[in-house]
């Protein structure tokens, strides 16, 4: 016999609803922490029999297990989860009792049976433990994410996305996201990627930039109005006086002049181009005037 090998147990589940009735068929799913993902999925399923139970075998004492149900009860679904954190079962016939509520479902198309509960929206510190929770009462394999952001201006810069594929799960639920730079603005979404490849998206928790850089970006957007407004100015000035020149000369001054104050704003590439078209405007220009 071997002597290293893992215990295993029975784990009793027992659901009743809001008034302690208890529930015949609920759908009950027994999610284990898997660390290479750092999050809990799905290993296993059953119907709740006519005690309300179903019992799963468990690895006592060494993984972290969480339970979730849901009851379809006419339009409304009822769903529940025993624990945010998982437990340890210690022992053998250990019983664990859940109470079903109702519950928001995510009802869109493919993803209609997919209930989605999201927890800890706000940051602690400059750290996100926003968790996504998702169970599809149907049994169907849904990819849940949760993905964070930086704002480059207006570009939303990627900078971790975390998935989970199973038919219930929850993302994030372990470690949590540190904002490193909070000059910036940061951006939490939760989506669904679909069969397509698109990402469904079901919430978006921004958390605003803090310090100097805050506020240069918000001079910098300011700054970008008035020289795209000047620009528009000066391209109305040289059709009026019908020297296209004016709006060139004007351009290649003012391409610089963003680059400095926001270095993002336009790209260095795109700067040099804008200065050839406009010398080539005024070349072509002058010759047509040469010629004209």
């Amino acid at each position: 016999m071997n002597a290293t090998a893992t215990a295993r147990g029975n784990l009793i589940v027992q659901v009743s609803d809001d008034n302690f009735n208890l529930l015949v068929g609920a759908n009950v799913k027994l999610l284990e922490y898997k660390a290479t993902v750092d999050s809990f999925v799905e290993v296993a399923q059953c119907f709740s029999d006519t005690n309300g139970e179903c019992v799963f075998d468990v690895e006592l004492d060494t993984k972290f297990y969480i339970i979730q149900a849901t009851f379809i009860d006419g339009d409304n679904v009822l769903t529940a989860q025993s624990t945010e954190n998982g437990q340890l079962i210690k022992l053998d016939q250990t019983i664990i009792e859940i109470r079903l509520t109702t519950s928001k479902q995510f009802e869109v198309e493919d993803t209609f049976n997919l209930i989605i509960t999201p927890s800890n929206t706000e940051l602690v510190g400059n750290t996100s433990f926003l968790t996504a929770t998702f169970n599809d009462n149907t049994n169907k394999n849904h990819t849940v994410c949760i993905a964070y952001y930086f704002l480059n201006g207006i570009n939303e810069v990627e900078l971790n996305e975390t998935c989970v594929t199973a038919s219930a799960g929850i993302v994030n639920a372990v470690g949590g996201f540190l904002l490193v730079d909070r000059d910036f603005t940061h951006i939490a979404k939760i989506y669904v990627i679909r069969e397509d490849g698109t990402k469904l998206i079901y919430n978006k928790y921004t958390y605003p930039a803090l310090g100097e850089k805050s506020f240069l970006s918000s001079f910098g957007l300011f700054v970008d109005i008035l020289i795209f407004a000047a620009l528009l100015f000066l391209l109305g000035t040289a059709l009026y006086i019908k020297n296209i020149k004016v709006f060139a000369i004007g351009a290649i001054v003012l391409s610089p002049l963003s680059l400095s104050i926001k270095p993002f704003w336009i790209g260095g590439t795109t700067m040099v181009f804008i200065i050839l078209l406009c010398i080539s405007i005024i070349y072509l220009t002058s010759k047509k005037q040469e010629f004209g």
